[in-house]
């Protein structure tokens, strides 16, 4: 298992583990909190997503980066210094 940093979809940099070297995560979108008085089920609005996986170099270290949009440098460092993702081996 690695980890992967996830954008995109409702993740906003988040670290979740999948299977190692990876091209593609299949990820769930994240529910929306009902409000008082709706009857629509939690699960009735999820999708599933395939992100396509890169790996990315920051600092010397790799990291498998999943997403369906443009990410930034800034996006990356924050996600690694929140999440503290285990870099990809090399």
């Amino acid at each position: 298992m690695q980890d992967y940093i996830v954008f995109g979809r409702g993740y906003d940099g988040e670290v979740r583990q999948f299977d190692d070297d990876l091209e593609f995560v299949r990820v769930v979108s994240k529910p929306v909190m009902l409000k008082a008085g709706e009857d629509t089920p939690p699960g009735a609005n999820l999708q599933f997503f395939n992100l396509p996986v890169r790996v990315i170099e920051f600092g010397q270290r790799h990291y498998n980066v999943a997403s369906d949009q443009q990410v930034s440098v800034d996006e990356i460092r924050r996600a690694i210094m929140q999440e503290n993702p285990t870099p990809v081996p090399r």
